[in-house]
């Protein structure tokens, strides 16, 4: 990107990034900017980092509970990265490349073992448009819809990693993460947090920023972008502003929504799904497995973690109308066949984000924005930015590395 103000690194220890938003790809961001040799302050508009990529007490429960449930994958290559970056990769616990599914309808079980051969006609269909689905083409509109691999692998899948039912869902982009993600032996192997979201993700970022001397300004909102025919002047936050010189450059990191509220002309995707978890204070029976992919029932994902038992339910906006008690029931319910449970309801909480991620539709597909701007010094980063992923946590964090090096180069 060539610049018309020509910056120059700064000598002095004050900020030469700006850094708008501390979920995981301003963190990200931010600690590679560090580690390059910037010196970057950090405003955050709420009480904690790590946006969705959360943990908090509860006071109903009183423990911790994560905002929801995130899985890591071993082709997560960014995330990777970002823990190394922050020595986190041994808060991660392993727990193996086979997931154990089941049939609530029917009461079937299997075990899904990446990678997944077709077995029938059906199957091999399915595969092959896969290999090179159409243009505009969705999910269900596929070949092989009919057969065994769509409904116990593919259709949980796209409704788990794209946050949107096969009818909506691009089928390129389940394309893209199917063979990112499963096709090679390995890849899938699955891992989630010893503790909790916070203590891998966010606490050592936090520590490693600290260090370096980062600024991190909490509960501090930027109300306004000021700005002159070609960068970024001035950053509004409440009553008071802040200059940006010459040789400073900004990074909004923030939510899409937040993102156009600052930055109007900015293109984001129109159309959002929702993500309901529900948190139950138990113990599960000795002998369970970690996590139980479902189909059949109004849970896809049930997680198993130290006196919680938890449970995920993608592409919900369907269930925008009912009451959390009603959610809370029918997914115990799901929970007590999974798992063997005979016991009422226990303690629970029931976290809907009707805005979770963008609905991965063919409408997005090609249209998503780039992390630079027409601003010289204007940075764009999110999961809804133009990673080729869905929205998870390596899109936020690949984001978040893009715009570094950008950034980096920036600089020259």
């Amino acid at each position: 990107m060539t610049s018309r103000s020509d910056p120059k690194m700064p000598s002095s220890t004050h900020p030469n990034i700006h850094i708008i938003g501390a979920g995981l790809a301003g963190l990200s961001a931010a600690v590679a900017l560090v580690q390059a040799g910037h010196h970057v302050c950090l405003y955050e508009a709420s009480a904690r980092a790590g946006g969705r990529c959360r943990s908090y007490h509860d006071a109903k429960l009183d423990c911790m509970l994560d905002n929801g449930n995130h899985l890591l994958i071993k082709a997560n290559r960014a995330v990777w990265d970002y823990l190394a970056r922050i020595d986190a990769e041994d808060t991660l616990c392993a727990i193996g490349n086979s997931y154990p599914m089941m049939d609530l309808a029917h009461g079937q079980r299997w075990t899904v073992r990446p990678p997944c051969l077709p077995s029938s006609v059906e199957d091999l269909k399915l595969m092959l448009g896969l290999l090179r689905p159409k243009e505009q083409r969705t999910v269900a509109e596929l070949k092989g819809t009919d057969g065994l691999l769509y409904e116990r692998v593919i259709k949980p899948l796209c409704i788990s990693a794209l946050n949107t039912q096969p009818e909506d869902a691009s089928a390129a982009m389940l394309a893209h993460v199917i063979k990112r993600a499963f096709v090679w032996p390995g890849n899938a192997h699955a891992f989630v947090p010893k503790v909790n979201l916070h203590e891998s993700f966010v606490a050592p970022a936090l520590t490693l920023l600290q260090e370096a001397g980062t600024h991190i300004y909490y509960r501090k909102s930027i109300k306004r972008l000021h700005h002159d025919a070609a960068r970024i002047t001035q950053l509004q936050i409440a009553d008071a502003s802040r200059k940006v010189s010459e040789q400073q450059c900004v990074l909004l990191a923030t939510p899409a929504i937040n993102a156009q509220e600052l930055w109007p002309e900015l293109a984001i995707p129109e159309t959002y799904e929702t993500i309901v978890n529900v948190h139950y204070k138990c113990d599960a029976p000795a002998g369970s497995p970690s996590l139980v992919g479902m189909i059949g029932g109004q849970t896809d994902w049930v997680f198993v973690k130290q006196g919680i038992v938890s449970t995920t339910t993608s592409a919900a906006n369907h269930l925008h109308t009912q009451s959390a008690e009603a959610i809370a029931e029918q997914c115990w319910q799901d929970v007590s066949r999974a798992l063997a449970i005979d016991s009422p309801m226990p303690a629970h909480r029931v976290i809907r984000e009707k805005r979770a991620t963008f609905a991965c539709t063919t409408q997005l597909d090609g249209k998503r924005p780039s992390i630079t701007t027409r601003m010289d010094n204007l940075f764009i980063a999110g999961d809804y930015t133009d990673t080729g992923l869905p929205a998870t946590m390596e899109s936020a964090v690949q984001s978040g590395l893009d715009a570094a090096q950008a950034i980096t180069d920036f600089y020259g």
